[in-house]
């Protein structure tokens, strides 16, 4: 289900799980910008998408410099990587994070995921890590939920195969 308006969102999921602070942006590339600290810049009106990992991996940095933070996933409201997006980053590249809510909005209104960094998601049915889960694994990405389309209320980031 697309939101009522689109918004580019970007969170910095923590290791305890407290729901995330989320800003948003006017454009898709300015939210990719700030999530990274200005190191990826895509063109002004580029559409929310499937970005290519070297782009926004911790080892996509043009000029070899230690990144000061990293994409670890995207999760959007439309099927095939479209809609409105919410961008998570972290300080480093991919470690053991989790929200055991989503932003305000954000609740059961995804279809598709794409992992960056190294990282692997799982996707919870509910708040705090319970119901049913869709995992997506490192580096990988869902084009569409399927019939977990529209159904997670938490999700949890790491380095393994699924979280």
């Amino acid at each position: 289900a697309a939101a009522a308006q689109s918004r580019q969102c970007i969170a910095q999921p923590q290791p305890d799980g407290q729901a995330p602070a989320m800003d948003c942006f006017a454009t898709f590339a300015q939210a990719i910008a700030a999530a990274t600290t200005g190191r990826v810049q895509l063109p002004p009106n580029a559409a929310p998408s499937l970005l290519p990992a070297a782009d926004v991996d911790a080892a996509g940095n043009v000029d070899d410099s230690p990144s000061t933070t990293v994409i670890i996933g995207i999760d959007f409201t439309g099927t095939s990587y479209s809609g409105s997006s919410l961008t998570w980053y972290q300080s480093a590249g991919c470690g053991s994070y989790q929200a055991s809510s989503m932003p305000t909005g954000w609740n059961d209104v995804i279809e598709s995921v794409a992992n960056y960094s190294g990282c692997s998601t799982t996707l919870y049915q509910n708040i705090n890590f319970g119901g049913s889960t869709f995992s997506v694994g490192i580096d990988g990405s869902a084009p569409t939920l399927g019939s977990f389309n529209d159904e997670a209320s938490s999700q949890k980031w790491c380095a393994a195969a699924s979280c």
